[in-house]
């Protein structure tokens, strides 16, 4: 009864997740503007990326190389399905919706191994569906569902191998998880110490091996294309620690932990019943290889792990894998926990699954109306021709314009200068005209200096010569960069027709979203 019962629990939760990610869906497309079902551009940079993909090109754009992808699995499954004829548009959504099924069913099946009581995995399969939440992290169509159920996988095969069984479903999964999110350095390492420290030296070694393969393959091929050899967004995005001294270096990793700390304060509540189910497991077994020690044990050294050295924030969507580990830790190392347990790890995490929930429905709406109208207005009016613009992804992916990306992630110059740190008004002029750029759409507030190493997006002064014609303007913003879109020409010959063409697709525009002409 009780087997049929988890079952049962798995399958009626993944429906309801399947459910609302499909009423979602048909939500996003059919409203106002709609057309998108994403709430944030990065969802087309992977849909860019695997349309050229399949035509045998690696980049964003079809005409310039780009290591934009920090998930090269994810983008090549995006190809994959893509080229047997699923809808682009559906792929992301279908990718995720069986990542969903997988992580529950993933997580049921480890928790029935582990002879749980029936409540328990029930309440576990309700908590992830809701606290992650999955419906919203799968509507994002990018790859942190996925990378959730294999982390659930991973430590299951890893507390495995620790007890006695064989690592092969450890040295499979390790690399496979690395080819979908790089923050999985920080499980597979905890895993790689926890083997050496159990003297399985052999299969320590072949689990850092075997993992660091996809990431050095892709590099070396990277390199061989005239790329970085880590993803342009993670070279982008990395912090200057300081003066680079080396003997500062762990202040500045405490330094960055504890301000994430701050910035996700459930974190915190987590890591404290973590640590306690944790200690208790610990002593009542007397054994830290057992699994009510080892699950709580991961999830703390992952979650100290990505507050140290990655980012959270931003959506929410970074954090997920970590929140799944938790709730999973906690089921299993307590399936009882105490009152105040409970209390302190679900209140916060609800409240961050409501915060979720919420933003969800303006964020979609607001990259329909602007991200979405700005791949439509270059497709019907600038089709093949170069412009230039900022947060790309649905222009690249609905286009065939050629592309200067002015955060680098797609434009090898761009990023180049920088890294350097000195991306300047005069690069954007010399870019621009060596590719024959004809109009530029770019938020000026992010373009009112001379840069900031710490904040990619931001950038120099635009060109005094570009002309501005217009820009559109949004009630409100929730996820776009900015409430208002600046449209200019930027060489002579392209005012006219940009001017025709802004005053032209105004009609098209969604309620929202007014063009004000300068």
């Amino acid at each position: 009864m009780g087997v049929r019962w988890n079952f049962a629990s798995w399958m009626w939760v993944s429906l309801g997740c399947v459910l609302t990610i499909a009423a979602t869906t048909a939500w996003a497309i059919t409203t106002e503007g709609g057309g998108s079902p994403f709430p944030l551009d990065d969802s087309f940079i992977h849909l860019a990326m695997a349309k050229n993909l399949v035509n045998g090109h690696w980049g964003v754009t079809a005409e310039e190389v780009s290591n934009a992808s920090s998930a090269p699995l994810y983008t090549g499954l995006t190809a994959l399905l893509g080229l047997v004829g699923v809808p682009w548009l559906w792929v992301p959504i279908l990718l995720n919706v069986l990542a969903t099924i997988l992580l529950l069913g993933a997580a049921s099946k480890i928790l029935r191994r582990r002879e749980t009581p029936s409540r328990t995995v029930t309440l576990t399969m309700l908590g992830l569906a809701i606290l992650l939440p999955l419906p919203y992290i799968a509507q994002f169509g990018m790859e942190h569902t996925l990378h959730s159920a294999l982390a659930l996988l991973f430590v299951a095969a890893a507390v495995e191998a620790l007890n006695g069984e064989s690592a092969s479903a450890l040295l499979a999964l390790g690399p496979l998880m690395m080819g979908v999110r790089l923050e999985s350095a920080f499980l597979i390492g905890i895993a790689i110490v926890c083997l050496a420290g159990s003297r399985r030296y052999r299969d320590a070694i072949l689990l850092g091996l075997a993992s660091s393969l996809p990431i050095i393959a892709l590099g070396i091929w990277n390199l061989s294309l005239g790329e970085h050899f880590l993803p342009n967004s993670i070279l982008l995005k990395a912090t200057p620690g300081g003066d680079g001294s080396i003997l500062k270096l762990p202040l500045v990793i405490l330094q960055k932990a504890v301000l994430q700390a701050f910035a996700a304060p459930h974190f915190v509540a987590v890591l404290v019943v973590l640590v306690a189910v944790a200690d208790a497991a610990l002593k009542q077994t007397r054994d830290w290889r057992h699994p009510r020690v080892l699950w709580p044990l991961a999830a703390v050294l992952a979650i100290g792990g990505h507050l140290a050295f990655a980012n959270v924030g931003w959506l929410y969507r970074y954090e997920v894998y970590l929140v799944a580990l938790a709730i999973m830790g906690l089921a299993i190392s307590a399936p009882r926990p105490k009152l105040w347990m409970l209390a302190l790890f679900v209140i916060p995490l609800a409240a961050r699954g409501w915060q979720c929930v919420a933003i969800l429905p303006p964020a979609i709406l607001h990259i329909s109306a602007q991200q979405l109208q700005m791949a439509r207005f270059v497709h019907q009016n600038f089709d093949g021709e170069a412009i230039a613009a900022h947060d790309i992804g649905a222009v690249a992916f609905l286009s065939n314009a050629r592309i200067l990306d002015f955060a680098g992630l797609a434009s090898r110059d761009v990023l180049n200068r920088r890294l350097s740190g000195q991306f300047n008004t005069e690069d954007i002029r010399r870019m621009a005209k060596a590719r024959g750029t004809r109009i530029a759409m770019v938020y000026d507030s992010w373009f009112q200096g001379d840069g900031d190493t710490r904040q990619f997006w931001i950038g120099p002064k635009l060109p005094a010569e570009w002309v501005k014609v217009g820009e559109w303007r949004m009630r409100d913003a929730a996820v776009v960069g900015d409430q208002a879109v600046s449209f200019y020409a930027v060489s002579a010959d392209s005012l006219a027709a940009l001017q025709g063409a802004l005053k032209s697709f105004a009609s098209q525009l969604p309620a929202r979203v007014r063009y004000v002409p300068n």
